[in-house]
């Protein structure tokens, strides 16, 4: 968590979009005080985001480590509004003689509105802005920056739930102008679980697809979620590190190479709150 913090207030400070960023949310930031009984500034208004993961063990091509740091943070409360994080970093961690480098470090701030429902098949729905980046010098700088919309339905027959999320970007630069023939305009999620065990088994399909090249211009990520047997989520808080096995074939699986599609096969463990 430390070292996402740091990166993301790094990030920011060299965002090229950060005035937009600090407009978009200054007004929430303002009157969150008056809207939740928390300070403003409060570790209880962080909860976890995307997934928390530390992946090794790359089957299919070099065994660099993958790992993901994922937050958001509630400005507001009536209607949600969050501030999210997501960090994803490429390790050669077996690269002893160039001092085991970071490959890739790919980031991800956005901010959102989020209505939830209840006595409804739709959990929540979401709206917001989303940038991400390389952060990087041309000509290996990949960026861009896009209005989202998101919406979540729940278990059905407590056993799948479906994640629909489309974008459209405001900007993108040269260097990857055409990323969406690669990555699309929106992606689809299915998850699948246990219903005794929701949230300690699960499995979970990820599909995007590009605009053009047929089915070659696209991905698919299939992650397993699996408990561990020794750990004791209630000694811990609700705490919970799991199994994690995750499959990836397409583009886009590093921002750098979006349009270059590459397979991996990774075991490791996920970090559940």
């Amino acid at each position: 968590m430390t070292f996402a913090l740091f990166s993301a207030i790094r990030f920011l400070q060299s965002c090229k979009h950060r005035a937009v960023l600090l407009c978009c949310f200054l007004p929430a930031i303002q009157n969150a005080q008056s809207q939740d009984a928390r300070p403003l500034f409060s570790l209880s208004r962080f909860q976890s985001f995307r997934s928390n993961y530390f992946l090794a063990a790359n089957a299919f091509a070099a065994n660099e480590v993958k790992f993901q740091t994922s937050f958001q943070y509630q400005l507001w409360s009536s209607p949600f509004i969050y501030f999210g994080y997501s960090q994803k970093t490429f390790w050669d961690i077996w690269n002893l003689q160039n001092s085991f480098p970071l490959t890739e470090i790919d980031f991800r701030p956005e901010g959102f509105l989020e209505w939830r429902f209840t006595n409804s098949s739709v959990e929540y729905l979401r709206a917001g802005y989303e940038h991400e980046s390389n952060g990087k010098h041309a000509p290996e700088w990949r960026a861009w920056d896009l209005i989202f919309a998101e919406v979540r339905t729940r278990p059905v027959l407590e056993l799948v739930d479906v994640r629909v999320r489309a974008w459209y970007p405001l900007y993108t630069p040269p260097e990857n102008r055409d990323i969406t023939d690669y990555l699309g305009y929106s992606e689809l999620e299915i998850r699948f679980a246990k219903p005794e065990m929701l949230e300690d088994l699960a499995i979970g399909l990820t599909l995007k697809k590009g605009t053009t090249g047929g089915l070659r211009n696209g991905s698919v990520e299939l992650n397993l979620f699996c408990p561990l047997m020794f750990w004791s989520s209630e000694k811990s808080s609700g705490f919970r590190p799991q199994v994690h096995i995750q499959f990836w074939s397409g583009a886009g699986e590093r921002l750098l190479n979006y349009n270059v599609p590459t397979r991996s096969f990774r075991i490791g463990l996920h970090f559940a709150v």
